[in-house]
């Protein structure tokens, strides 16, 4: 409806006289209107305005008295509803290695067609596109995100009204969690364990300057196995790893020289 379309028509043989046509609405005259009509050195041709939904028979009929036609039937149908507008939701940022989510939302509801298509328009070499599905308000995709940067991402309606929204997503390097914990190994006074977050790999630690304490024993310092020797002390920095890093307090036995003396006043031959 509103639009107007052109039919031509083709007569023969070539050699008639006379090849022009006429053109009429035979049928639904109420829908269309014949806006104008021509010979040629063929036949002719109109232009029809559609202006109500349904079915026309539009019907061309030879100019020599011949009564040769020829008919067509056009169906008239009601006028797209286009999109009008698209937005986006979903998480701005996300890091490498993990997936998003987005969903798009077309505008209005009555809208005939109201799917999107997804594309990644800048940094294309940082993500991938997994999967992308229609919604009956829009769609959604699943976005896989490979390198550290950002991303655009756009959704742009199906239908022919050439709307869009685009989005920007941060992609930043994994945070590492890092611990590092103190056993002490019979001893007792331990350090609080330290904790410390990072997108690098390794992380390092100051192995605080708590000294701790065990009877009958002097501490030699820290190792990284509970029968371990003594690899770090107090003060140290540590390089570890993500997770968890436990030192071991390192232990050497106090020895005592014990004197005993023996005493007899007026006695002889005492030990």
């Amino acid at each position: 409806v509103g639009d107007r379309i052109t039919l031509t028509a083709t007569s023969s043989p070539s050699s008639a006289d006379d090849r022009g046509v006429t053109f009429s609405i035979t049928s639904g005259s109420s829908r269309a209107s014949i806006v104008s009509q021509s010979e040629t050195s063929t036949g002719g041709r109109c232009t029809i305005e559609l202006e109500s939904a349904g079915s026309i028979t539009v019907r061309a009929t030879a100019s020599d008295g011949s009564g040769v036609t020829a008919t067509k039937t056009v169906t008239i149908t009601e006028p797209e509803i286009l999109v009008t507008s698209v937005s986006i939701s979903g998480s701005s940022s996300g890091e490498v290695g993990g997936r998003i989510t987005l969903t798009a939302t077309t505008s209005p509801s009555s809208a005939d067609n109201r799917h999107v298509t997804w594309s990644i328009t800048s940094g294309s070499s940082r993500a991938t596109i997994v999967s992308q599905t229609d919604t009956t308000t829009g769609g959604r995709c699943v976005i896989e995100l490979e390198s550290a940067g950002s991303i655009t991402v756009r959704a742009t309606a199906d239908d022919d009204s050439g709307e869009y929204a685009s989005k920007t997503i941060t992609i930043e390097d994994p945070t590492n969690s890092f611990t590092l914990s103190f056993n002490g190994n019979g001893g007792s006074g331990v350090p609080s364990s330290q904790s410390g977050t990072s997108t690098s790999d390794p992380y390092t630690f100051t192995i605080p300057a708590t000294v701790p304490t065990r009877s009958g024993y002097e501490f030699d310092g820290w190792a990284t196995s509970s029968s371990g020797s003594a690899q770090y002390q107090p003060g140290d920095r540590i390089t570890v790893d993500p997770g968890t890093t436990r030192l071991y307090a390192v232990w050497s036995i106090i020895e005592y020289t014990c004197h005993l003396n023996f005493s007899a006043t007026g006695a002889s031959n005492v030990p």
